[in-house]
């Protein structure tokens, strides 16, 4: 319910409305103009959950490619597996570049390690972080890029 209810006031007050929840997600953009998506619920790792949250910015952003941080720190049980179906394609899609904020330093160096593996085959920059703040440093001057 919250998340049509979120829905139907970003259609009747576009420019008023800078906050959306999905099913698993809570979406806001910060005055830096990056997309943070904070994922509330393991079942945001699931295809049709990223599908939600990729329509729902691709809404709240009228189409416009942003950076995009995804906030995993709520989340305890995660799986690299787990984190790297996030950067899927609506997602890459959607985003200039991705950064995902994680709580465990073994994960960041794992999918980092993984995402340089791909090199530039994702067509988006994406990096893991260990706090928000360097999260959109990192993306705010790969903005400037």
């Amino acid at each position: 319910m919250d998340a049509l209810y979120f829905r139907i006031l970003l259609i009747l007050f576009p420019n008023k409305t800078k906050l959306l929840k999905t099913t698993t997600n809570s979406i806001h953009i910060t005055d830096k103009g990056i997309t943070v998506s904070k994922m509330n619920t393991r079942s945001g790792f699931k295809k049709v959950y990223v599908i939600e949250q990729a329509n729902s910015i691709t809404h709240l952003l009228k189409g416009q490619k942003k950076p995009l941080i995804l906030d995993l720190t709520k989340m305890d049980k995660s799986s690299i597996d787990d984190i790297k179906s996030l950067v899927s394609a609506e997602t890459i899609q959607i985003s200039s570049a991705i950064a995902i904020v994680l709580n465990s330093s073994l994960k960041k160096i794992a999918v980092n390690t993984l995402f340089a593996l791909k090199g530039s085959k994702t067509g988006c920059p994406c990096q893991c972080f260990l706090n928000f703040n360097d999260a959109e440093t990192w993306l705010t001057n790969q903005n400037q890029e």
